[in-house]
């Protein structure tokens, strides 16, 4: 453990857990294993509208466009501990999509190779795979979709785990661009049923998960869950500490710089929409907060998530609070206009530290105001 952690736990900062040993940490916290690509359309050469037992023993070339085969995949991730990764561009080649699920199966032949995912997370707009999930495998010449009327295979020209019938068509004809073409939904969830992601390429892989003995040790630096507290403070508070550690709170400007100022420390960022409905997380590999001389300024990069990136333009910018103006902007004062403290930027993207029990531009929302929010956590820990 480094001398800083050390430090911060002895100030009790952190939420400390369990230990771990370092033989421990040297067997189970190692980078995921090998990928293993299963599906591969880049070239078009290959035609994907093909038989069961095509489909179930694998078709194409392994150096282009190739489909490893259903029993194949059933072997290799029947056990609890894979993950699946999509690779995809636009068909115009303008946009790269990505969707990882952290678990991973496909069943038995004699449950038709039916799909099984969990964990989403990634940039395409939506999770296009979670309809297909717990879904049979279907081919032309094997019909196991929801669809009485028709075979959605035949319909979409491909092969899939189709319901009825699809929110994606990785396996569809590589030359045409409408419902039969190569595709993943696009628009927002319960909206834009027929928006679609043209594509011109994806790849399907999957691999190890990456192991952890336990969780990491990590420091909550701000709550908001409870709406007792009012984040609406001066830039004394937000350089010190408001709130009580065991409900809604805020660590302090200072002990974050002191906390990060090296090279060494990640963030994570937990919410919840309004209603409960959505559990959204974003992380950044790379997370430091400057010194008080620098009005403690934002540094963060290396984004994932399964939420667009809230804090994309905070980077690199000072913190504000509404005594203590330095957004940038001559015209208005972003920490009284949206009733926080935070790393206001041009594009206003987040706002974790607004008023609790309103709505809009001063409640506490995330990229835009698209997710209002009534909870969030944000954390702090050792890189890997």
């Amino acid at each position: 453990m480094s001398l800083k952690m050390w430090l911060v736990l002895l100030l009790g900062f952190v939420n400390y857990p369990l230990e771990i040993r370092a033989e421990d940490k040297k067997n189970t916290c190692a980078a995921h294993e090998k990928l293993t690509v299963f599906q591969r359309r880049k070239y078009g050469n290959v035609d994907f509208f093909r038989s069961w037992d095509d489909y179930v023993n694998g078709f194409g070339n392994r150096d282009g466009d190739f489909w490893l085969g259903l029993e194949e995949l059933h072997q290799a991730t029947k056990g609890d501990d894979m993950s699946l990764e999509i690779s995809m561009m636009s068909k115009d080649e303008k946009e790269h999509f990505w969707a990882k699920y952290s678990n991973f199966s496909i069943g038995h032949g004699s449950e038709n190779y039916t799909l099984h995912v969990s964990g989403y997370y990634g940039n395409a707009t939506y999770n296009a795979l979670v309809y297909h999930n717990n879904r049979q495998f279907s081919t032309k010449d094997e019909d196991h979709d929801d669809r009485s009327s028709d075979n959605c295979a035949s319909r979409l020209e491909g092969g899939w785990w189709y319901g009825n019938c699809s929110t994606s068509n990785l396996n569809g004809n590589f030359n045409k661009t409408d419902e039969k073409g190569i595709w993943w939904r696009g628009g927002v969830p319960d909206q834009d049923l027929r928006s679609r992601h043209l594509l011109g390429y994806s790849e399907m892989k999957f691999y190890k998960h990456k192991r952890y003995a336990a969780q990491q040790k990590w420091t909550v630096f701000q709550r908001r869950k409870y709406g007792n507290v009012s984040f609406y403070r001066s830039w004394d508070d937000y350089a010190n500490e408001f709130g009580d550690r065991d409900g809604d709170f805020w660590l302090g400007l200072e002990a974050l710089h002191l906390l990060t100022n090296g090279d060494d420390m990640s963030l994570e960022i937990n919410m919840v929409s309004k209603g409960e409905k959505d559990h959204l997380w974003a992380k950044y590999r790379y997370f430091r907060i400057g010194p008080g001389s620098d009005n403690y300024r934002l540094y963060v990069s290396g984004f994932s998530g399964n939420v667009r990136d809230g804090l994309l333009y905070s980077s690199n910018r000072q913190f504000s609070t509404k005594d203590a103006d330095h957004d940038g902007r001559s015209w208005v004062d972003c920490a009284s206009r949206y009733e926080g403290g935070w790393w206001c930027d041009f594009s206003d993207r987040s706002n974790l530290n607004g008023n609790f029990n309103k709505t809009g531009a001063k409640g506490i929302w995330w990229v835009h105001r698209d997710v209002v929010l009534c909870c969030s956590e944000m954390k702090v820990y050792e890189r890997d």
